[in-house]
């Protein structure tokens, strides 16, 4: 029993290393995704006055 136990607590440690590992993981992704969604919305902003700038321009400035 006494090996049983052992293994049960390897077993523990394993899962619990598993688990934080996951839990990492999840928190690193969590952290790139709200990274890129700020990157998303600059580039929107810039996109936009862009185009205004475009809208803005005479059309033969545009063609050329």
């Amino acid at each position: 029993t006494q090996k049983v136990e052992r293994l049960n607590i390897q077993q523990n440690d394993y899962v619990a290393t598993v688990d934080e590992e996951k839990k990492n993981a999840v928190r690193k992704l969590n952290k790139e995704k709200d990274e890129y969604k700020k990157e998303n919305e600059i580039l929107k902003r810039k996109l936009e006055e862009f185009e205004k700038l475009e809208r803005g321009k005479p059309s033969s400035a545009r063609s050329s």
